[in-house]
């Protein structure tokens, strides 16, 4: 009987050390996801950064060509450089009043679903 109660203890006590060390592997497996999905989430980012940064300065080169072009059109080239910049503002106004909240709650579900996958 003293060897069966000895023999369960050391049952127990080997237990405990599968179940520390099944804890210490999922905390080690949690790091690795969270790790997983911060490096893809940064490099998604700058990916998207980058693609930003050259959709803008097409835009820019965009907007002074057409400004060139309508100041050689109007024979003033100050006041063809405000018209775009002025239409440029207004396409921006109604763009942000329009799209504000769409983005927003694109990019918050769209960094969500980054995370949890």
């Amino acid at each position: 009987m003293l060897n069966d109660v000895n023999r369960f203890i050391e049952d127990i006590l080997g237990s405990t050390e599968d179940v520390q060390e099944s804890i210490e592997l999922r905390k080690k497996l949690i790091q690795l996801q969270i790790t997983q999905s911060i490096a893809r989430l940064t490099s998604w980012l700058s990916v998207s950064l980058i693609a930003i940064f050259i959709f803008f300065s097409m835009l820019f080169f965009v907007m002074v060509a057409l400004a060139i072009w309508l100041g050689q059109y109007m024979n003033d080239y100050a006041l063809a450089f405000l018209v775009v910049a002025v239409v440029y503002a207004i396409i921006g106004l109604i763009g942000f009043l329009f799209a504000r909240n769409k983005l927003k709650d694109w990019t918050t579900n769209y960094i969500i679903k980054f995370m949890l996958t």
